[in-house]
């Protein structure tokens, strides 16, 4: 009976079919990832920007749209590299949401720390709960 050596690096794929996600290759990706949480008197908004420095941020509000910008550079490769897997994406993204609800953007806060973006945006009074006593 023949010995077979199994050597994982001559099997005919390369790397980037190693490491290829055939369910997902073909969606687009959002340009970054966001959550939006609704509290009791505010709406929460993370964005995870990994790679952008706080000056390359840009977050606007008008009327019930919230827009976020980012620059993120990547590094680039020496001469004589080339990539094996490149999954990150460098340039200028942008993500506009339209709110369920009007926000305070004059109370607005924001934070960036560790690649996570942290917006706290009140709700206006009108639209806060409020009771209605019965008599």
């Amino acid at each position: 009976m023949p010995i077979t050596v199994y050597d994982p690096t001559h099997n005919g794929l390369s790397l980037r079919q190693l490491f290829a996600r055939p369910d997902r290759s073909r969606e687009p990706l959002a340009p970054f990832p966001v959550d939006v949480i609704e509290e009791k008197e505010v709406l929460l908004v993370r964005a995870t920007l990994p790679g952008a420095s706080r000056e390359s941020l840009d977050v606007s509000y008008e009327k019930e749209f919230l827009t976020i910008k980012a620059e993120i550079a990547l590094e680039p490769v020496e001469e004589g590299s080339r990539h094996l897997l490149q999954e990150r994406s460098g340039g200028s993204f942008s993500r506009t949401f339209r709110l369920p609800f009007p926000v305070d953007a004059d109370a607005a806060q924001a934070d960036y720390k560790d690649g996570i973006l942290s917006l706290r945006l009140p709700k206006v009074e009108a639209i806060k709960p409020k009771q209605i006593p019965i008599q």
